[in-house]
């Protein structure tokens, strides 16, 4: 999305939403089989639920209209193309729920807001978010735990 100029103004929402996707992923492996498998488990994590569709409401509504056009999102890697497919099936079925709304740009910030079936970003990039977030929460922790004792 950097690429395309759309600035992440949520991205630290963004990153511990996908810290605690990836603690699930790992917690569930670890009840099940008592060990983690780490071959499938960022695979695992970008394609657990969201807490939203993490995605501004203006890029979402270039896709959107990209989209009721007709054109395709092919070029997209097929994360992001299952993350805009479910944006655009829950922004046609807002539409069709509230067919007084006629707004599209309305109806796309409140959809945003809605959970999402995905991340929309690849497996790699997922790694590599979860390890700096972590280091950046265990600093959190650390000056936490000074300044209670001191």
């Amino acid at each position: 999305m950097r690429r395309k100029g759309s600035v992440s103004v949520f991205s630290d929402s963004r990153d511990r939403d996908l810290l605690r996707a990836y603690n699930e992923q790992v917690g569930r492996q670890l009840r099940l089989y008592g060990r983690v498998n780490k071959t499938k488990l960022m695979e695992r994590v970008v394609a657990s639920p969201a807490a939203r569709f993490w995605v501004s409401s203006e890029r979402a509504c270039v896709i959107i209209y990209r989209m009721e056009r007709g054109e395709s999102i092919g070029y997209m890697n097929p994360w992001k193309q299952r993350f805009y497919t479910e944006l655009y099936r829950a922004f046609r079925r807002y539409r069709e729920e509230h067919p007084g709304e006629r707004c599209v740009k309305h109806i796309v910030e409140l959809v945003v807001m809605q959970p999402a079936p995905c991340f929309p970003i690849t497996p790699r990039v997922a790694k590599n978010v979860i390890e700096k977030t972590r280091r950046i929460c265990q600093r959190e922790k650390i000056e936490r735990l000074r300044s209670k004792l001191g």
